[in-house]
């Protein structure tokens, strides 16, 4: 609200939401909006309104006392394990208590992911980023949190636990799908893929592929040739940088940073012609400077392509110059960097990528 702006109602109610979220990004954790009044005075003035804003005489004390955190609770497996709750069960690491009956999980992946610390004064924005990491390492069903005050009469102090739903650890996943062409060439391809969540006990996602492809010709053309691919991939993502120098803070980050590798072996078939094979290697660091924006750095890419040509091709090759470039193996490199920007309304998004003009197949 501002001075000399139209009454609005909608924008006094919305008022009261704005104050209790600064309040609790300030640590006033048991306030809530409805514990503000805002009272309306248009005595003695033509056309205006004094507005006062004022807490209601009966808030407790609760309600009015910023709060610290004391104990910090990690349970694992909430649900197989909701009974086995000891205090001697749990691992004390980091100023965290973690519930971890099958060791599972390194208990570093949890102090990294929850932002708030023993002693520590607690902020609706640690709150909501701890949150959003623990969903983004893709290894939890369900997470959920409480808050409990600790019980003295003068206390100041709030204990925290999260309780943690694991997913499958491992899966293995089909896709088959179709294409035609404007050649005459129709496409399928067949795709196995194997996933493990937490692959190291760090919440990495491990994955290899393996996809064929067929493209064959259908109808009577003379210039559509059948084509065959095969790729085996995988992919290793890291929740965290794996380089020691970088730290990331807990206050500002809604995803933990992620180190990605990728090996790629592919073959591509041209009919009678020609197989190129291509092995790709690449290595990338991806981070979100808040909600809206994400960058990823690609510091080394490696591609080295190799070609076996047959006698057929050859004799193309002859009429045609520019094909004689596929005889050449090639080795490339390259670097990369992405910069990803998503409006908040998720009406419009943009992304702009800087990298070098990476090769692809290309069928002649």
């Amino acid at each position: 609200m501002k001075k000399g702006q139209p009454y609005q109602f909608s924008v006094i109610k919305e008022e009261r939401e704005r104050i209790d979220q600064t309040l609790k990004r300030r640590g006033f954790y048991f306030f809530r909006p409805e514990y503000i009044i805002l009272k309306a005075d248009t005595n003695n003035t033509r056309r205006k309104v004094n507005l006062s804003i004022e807490i209601k005489p009966n808030v407790t004390e609760v309600a009015k006392k910023v709060y610290s955190i004391r104990d910090i609770h990690v349970m694992t497996d909430y649900g197989n394990n909701t009974a086995d709750t000891l205090e001697s069960n749990y691992i004390n690491y980091g100023g965290m208590k973690i519930l971890d009956p099958r060791s599972s999980y390194k208990p570093k992946i949890f102090t990294e992911a929850i932002g708030f610390r023993r002693g520590s004064r607690y902020s609706s924005n640690v709150h909501d980023v701890s949150l959003s990491r623990l969903i983004n390492l893709k290894n939890f069903k369900f997470v959920r949190n409480r808050f409990d005050l600790v019980p003295r009469s003068d206390s100041a102090l709030i204990d925290v636990y999260y309780y943690l739903t694991p997913l499958k650890g491992k899966s293995l996943q089909t896709e088959v799908s179709g294409v035609t062409k404007s050649n005459d060439l129709t496409g399928t391809q067949l795709a196995l893929i194997w996933k493990n969540r937490n692959a190291f006990k760090g919440a990495e996602m491990l994955s290899f592929s393996v996809n064929g492809g067929l493209d064959f010709q259908l109808g009577n053309s003379q210039t559509a040739i059948n084509t065959r691919r095969l790729t085996f991939e995988g992919n290793l993502s890291v929740p965290r940088f794996l380089l020691p120098f970088i730290r990331i803070n807990p206050g500002r980050n809604q995803a933990l940073p992620s180190t990605n590798i990728n090996v790629t072996y592919e073959k591509l078939i041209k009919g009678n012609l020609y197989d190129l094979t291509s092995l790709r290697t690449s290595m990338s660091y991806s981070w979100k400077q808040n909600a809206s924006i994400e960058h990823t750095i690609t510091p080394v890419s490696i591609n080295l392509v190799k070609a076996n040509v047959n006698e057929d091709f050859i004799e193309q090759i002859f009429l045609i110059p520019q094909l004689i470039s596929i005889l050449d193996n090639q080795l490339i490199t390259s670097s990369g960097y992405n910069f990803g920007y998503v409006s908040n309304s998720r009406r419009n998004s943009r992304q702009i990528c800087l990298s070098p003009e990476v090769w692809k197949w290309q069928e002649i």
